[in-house]
């Protein structure tokens, strides 16, 4: 009895034992449990507060299209509250139609692919503004089931704006920069890394040979490329923008006329890269010449006037002279000796008891030969002045032609001119210029006395320049004989046009240059301009009327057609210089 007492008491007092220490590991894991509980709380607090709180959109949608959770930022855009949008629909409430099915499919792509993905769609705000959204989503799954959608969104609607603004703007300035007429071209350390369309037509090179390249590419020689690096890059550094005018090469060798602008982006950096704009001024440049030749033309019109206009008197007193002459009959001295010999005459028998019969007869005999001696040299005086008194009057007649056809404003545009008339005219004024160089002149007509409407001193000093290219086409030849000049006038009534077609023999040119003779600048004399026949086809042309010059080639002569509208279609009259 004892023991077993004993054996009971031993076990309750290990039940005793027992537990006290289960109380203490219940009370220790109650509390622990209690802390993690305290632990989880705060951690969700604190993910509510980063939701709610963030400046991005948080959504949480349920696999029915039920909205589980929406944050306040994403609330806030689009003008909603909780209570509103609170287990409803998401893609009838914000969602347009058209574009439900493709995020449908990016749902079903997020259950079965269990990964995060990344996609753009626009929603709509209650006031119905659409907010274009970049969101970041995943599939969240209760084990085996899908729980709900979350997604992360930014409101990338600003930005889209921004974007296509900016891309607005580049294709804008792409398109200005493709379609500038002047070439622009990016520069670093000297080497093209960026040109436009423009440069390459310039330069007659493709872009992909000019990006990429040195500069060197595009000068003439490694001098001219040197010698504007040092004057350039200077200016640039200064923060200046350097503007140069310069010779440049094309790809096939042709020079022609370039200004460039260059700026450097950083002045203090300026190898680092510069913008420089590049135009072809070569037409510029030769109207400049031409303008510059215009002007010392003039200046040598007007000295040409005054030498003339001085010449002029000289010759007038040359002809006052020449004529006093020819209005003397007989010289005082043929007066003399007749009175003289009429003396002697009646005198007769007292010179023959002086002198003697046959001395008497002697000195009869040398008067009369004495005067008529003088009377012979008194016409031969009287013709050599009358010779001189026309040559003067000649020369004063070209010198008069010469005046009238350099004042440039003695007659309007609308004027009759008579072609016929022009012709001779221009003749006279060159007719030097032809007698040297021993070239005989024919002028033949069909009979008819044309009549054109013009401007008379731009028309002749077309004629000139015409007929002065073409006697000049004969210094290059060595025989001086059998040079010929023809001038053939003929009016066509059916197209009613004046044709005036000149033929010489001269040194002729190459067939394949007929056209480059007009062109600007083009000359196949060692010393020409290449402007004259590019001003007579332009005088021409203004006049309504064309010109062509031909030729077989070398020493072939050459021929110059010019067709002119006749005055109102019709063949002229005498009445030639009157105005309309």
């Amino acid at each position: 009895m004892n023991k077993k007492i004993i054996f009971l008491e031993s076990k309750l007092h290990a039940l005793e034992e027992l537990l006290m220490v289960s109380e203490t590991s219940f009370l220790e894991e109650a509390k622990k449990l209690e802390e993690a509980n305290e632990e989880l709380n705060q951690e969700m607090n604190f993910n509510q507060t980063l939701i709610q709180s963030s400046g991005v959109f948080f959504v949480a949608i349920r696999p029915n299209g039920k909205i589980l959770l929406m944050n306040d930022c994403m609330l806030h855009s689009l003008g909603y509250t909780l209570k509103e949008v609170a287990d409803t629909d998401y893609m009838s409430t914000f969602v347009q139609e058209e574009e439900r099915e493709e995020l449908a499919n990016i749902f079903k792509q997020l259950t079965i692919a269990n990964q995060s993905t990344l996609n753009e769609n626009r929603i709509l705000a209650k006031d119905g503004r659409e907010v274009l959204v970049e969101w970041h989503g995943k599939s969240i799954f209760k084990g085996a089931e899908l729980d709900y959608f979350f997604g992360v969104g930014i409101d990338i609607t600003e930005r889209k704006k921004a974007e296509e603004k900016i891309h607005y703007i580049s294709a804008i300035q792409n398109l200005i920069l493709e379609n500038s007429t002047l070439g622009i071209a990016l520069v670093r350390n000297r080497v093209f890394e960026w040109a436009n369309a423009r440069v390459g037509e310039l330069f007659m090179l493709p872009l992909t040979q000019i990006q990429g390249s040195s500069c060197r590419v595009i000068y003439p020689s490694d001098n001219a490329y040197e010698e504007l690096g040092k004057s350039a890059y200077p200016v640039l550094a200064r923060g200046e923008r350097s503007n140069t005018t310069l010779q440049l090469k094309r790809s096939d060798g042709t020079m022609f006329w370039c200004r460039f602008i260059g700026k450097a982006l950083n002045p203090a950096k300026v190898h680092d890269g510069s913008i420089w704009m590049f135009e072809d001024i070569t037409q510029e440049k030769l109207a400049q010449n031409a303008a510059e030749e215009n002007a010392l033309q003039q200046g040598r019109i007007e000295m040409s006037n005054n030498m003339m206009h001085d010449i002029g008197n000289a010759l007038t007193g040359i002809s006052a002279y020449t004529i006093k002459p020819q209005t003397e009959k007989d010289w005082t001295e043929i007066m003399s000796l007749q009175k003289l010999n009429d003396l002697f005459a009646s005198k007769e028998k007292e010179l023959i008891e002086i002198f003697g019969e046959e001395k008497e007869k002697h000195l009869l005999g040398f008067i009369e030969a004495l005067k008529s001696s003088l009377q012979q040299r008194n016409k031969s005086y009287i013709e050599f002045c009358e010779k001189i008194f026309h040559t003067v009057g000649h020369i004063s007649s070209i010198l008069e032609l010469q005046k009238y056809y350099l004042k440039e404003k003695n007659t309007p545009l609308a004027t009759v001119l008579n072609i016929h008339k022009m012709i001779e005219d221009a003749l006279i004024i060159l007719s030097s210029s032809l007698q040297k160089r021993n070239i005989a002149v024919k002028i033949a007509t069909d009979g008819s006395n044309p009549n054109i409407s013009g401007d008379q001193t731009r028309m002749m000093r077309m004629l000139l320049n015409i007929l002065k290219n073409t006697y000049e086409a004969f210094d290059g030849l060595e025989s001086q004989d059998s040079r010929k000049l023809d001038i053939k006038i003929t009016s066509d009534m059916k197209t009613s046009e004046v044709i005036i077609m000149l033929s010489d023999n001269g040194a002729g040119f190459s067939p394949e240059n007929c056209e480059k003779l007009f062109e600007r600048g083009f000359s196949t004399k060692t010393n020409g301009s290449g402007i004259g026949l590019h001003e007579c086809r332009a005088i021409i042309k203004s006049h309504g009327g064309t010109i062509a010059i031909e030729s077989k080639g070398q020493n072939a002569g050459s021929e110059t057609t010019i067709k002119i509208p006749l005055l109102n279609g019709k063949k002229g009259q005498e009445n030639h210089g009157s105005a309309i």
